[in-house]
């Protein structure tokens, strides 16, 4: 992930902005280790409609922070929005800029 930000950070307006929108990890931590890590994606919850499961890299906070770190930019602004039922983070919504 580090050399796809560090990318998109050299081609970041000196005053621009990188929204990034990932799952929380904390709702995505299922039973697993909260641990960054390969994880796969096996789509049961939707029936037959997925056959191949899909691998999807799972990230701690701090791993994210290092890496947007690492990447030469800075967390601008940060939103967790929560399901309105139970309270719990969904997504994590980072804003970018050049550090």
């Amino acid at each position: 992930m580090t050399p796809v930000l560090a990318a998109l950070a050299r081609r970041l307006a000196p005053d621009g902005a990188l929204l990034v929108q990932t799952v929380h990890p904390w709702a995505a931590l299922g039973d697993g280790r909260y641990a960054s890590a390969w994880r796969e994606e096996t789509w049961a919850a939707f029936g037959d409609a997925f056959a191949e499961p899909m691998p999807w890299y799972y990230r701690t906070l701090a791993d994210w922070h290092a890496a947007v770190r690492d990447a030469g930019l800075a967390v601008r602004a940060l939103a967790e929005p929560v399901h309105p039922g139970t309270g719990r983070p969904l997504s994590l919504l980072l804003e970018l800029a050049r550090g």
